[in-house]
């Protein structure tokens, strides 16, 4: 999918395009799999932002990586385990519901933090 994804943007606009890919949680760990190995060239055009990732991105494998995170969202303490050695941009919303809960119900997407990054993250790329 990816890779055709590329190869259709390549024949509509030549070199002048970017690929943007937004992960949540598993998926960002499905991406990076997916990708890791691809052409530099196709990963070069990538600008990923992942959302509570189970595997964060790392800044040196795309053009642009940006990883999400909402301060007490338990699975990214996990990817920080996976990504010891790796560069990577991790940005904390500032949110936490506060509850007992929190490390599982502030993972969800449509809770406030991950929601406004959600939002700030399509209106960049619209730009």
């Amino acid at each position: 999918m990816i890779k055709n994804d590329y190869e259709q943007q390549k024949e509509n606009w030549g070199e002048n395009f970017i690929l943007h890919y937004l992960c949540h949680s598993r998926g960002a760990a499905d991406f990076y799999a997916a990708t890791k190995e691809m052409d530099e060239e196709i990963r070069k055009k990538i600008n990923v932002t992942t959302f509570g990732a189970a595997k964060f991105a790392p800044t040196d494998l795309y053009k642009k990586a940006v990883n999400i995170v909402n301060d007490r969202d338990i699975v990214p303490k996990f990817a920080q385990i996976f990504s010891v050695g790796q560069n990577v941009d991790v940005r904390y919303t500032g949110y936490s519901s506060g509850t007992p809960w929190s490390c599982l119900t502030d993972h969800l997407m449509a809770c406030p933090g991950y929601d406004k990054a959600l939002y700030d993250t399509c209106l960049e790329i619209i730009k």
